[in-house]
């Protein structure tokens, strides 16, 4: 059977979107995404198998799992080859809490706050058990409707499900086992702690007295990108982050970790396909 692959979005209110996408992989489908606004994604994957990487760990995921993102979290998807796939993607920030009291925003505290690569993954049992399967599929069912009334609810039930997935990142149950290394692990809060300073691939890699090119394939295969790939995403990340906070490009460049502005616009564009004017001017004014 061809069965075209789809992705459908549906926005339904403030600080929320749903995506849905369906079809036959032909081929391994990867999908490498790097967050620049200020969303915390809740992957739900109905059918199909795959991996996905955060962070230097990589999950297997199965029909039923839940993934949680955060907006400082690298990861890369990769979809099973000849697969059925379906999922869903909801996309949430804080400006949903709004319409509520100002303690409401609290809720969304533990998916922000969450360490990075901890609590990632979901397994469908527990998906079902604390209730998160039953809000994805009424606010898939809600969110697709013309109604008002009915994005109201879609809106109502994406407070629910982040009120359930807060509360299992607060509690002490066990989080899905993930396939990792411990010196990937180590290099990973290395650079995230030092990202905006002067290193280097050849200096990391002298930090754990470690070979730069068995250093290099190492993190490819636990993280999916390469090493530096992994450093320009974070200062670029962190850029875009000062940008927003309203600081001039030319003061966030530098606080990122960029040595001179050539070479920060030219891997900007590559990255973003944009440039850094480009994006002040799409998000400098959003809360």
């Amino acid at each position: 059977m061809n069965e075209q692959y789809q992705k459908t979005r549906y926005i339904y209110g403030k600080g929320c979107s749903l995506s849905h996408t369906v079809g036959m992989s032909a081929e391994k489908s990867t999908l490498s995404y790097l967050h620049h606004a200020k969303d915390c994604i809740i992957f739900y994957f109905i059918k199909g198998s795959g991996n996905v990487k955060i962070e230097g760990k990589k999950y297997t995921i199965a029909e039923g799992d839940v993934i949680l993102i955060n907006p400082s979290e690298l990861f890369m998807c990769e979809i099973y080859s000849n697969t059925h796939h379906e999922r869903l993607v909801l996309r949430v920030n804080h400006s949903i809490m709004e319409n509520f009291s100002q303690d409401g925003s609290s809720m969304l505290l533990p998916l922000y706050k969450r360490e990075n690569g901890s609590k990632n993954h979901i397994p469908h049992d527990l998906v079902e058990s604390i209730g998160a399967q039953k809000y994805m599929e009424e606010i898939f069912k809600y969110a697709k409707c013309s109604s008002p009334s009915q994005k109201i609810l879609a809106v109502c039930k994406t407070i629910e499900l982040l009120n359930v997935v807060s509360e299992y990142l607060s509690s002490n149950k066990k989080p899905a086992s993930a396939v990792s290394n411990n010196l990937i692990n180590d290099v990973v809060n290395f650079i995230n702690a030092h990202f905006h300073e002067n290193v280097s691939v050849e200096s990391i890699a002298s930090e754990f007295h470690i070979d730069k090119s068995y250093l290099s394939h190492l993190f490819k295969e636990y993280v999916g990108i390469p090493l530096w790939n992994y450093v320009i995403c974070k200062r670029v990340n962190y850029f875009n982050d000062l940008v927003i906070q309203n600081r001039s490009i030319e003061e966030a460049y530098v606080l990122a970790g960029f040595q001179n502005y050539s070479n920060f616009f030219r891997l900007y564009k590559k990255h973003m396909n944009m440039t850094p004017s480009e994006f002040q001017r799409t998000y400098k004014t959003r809360p």
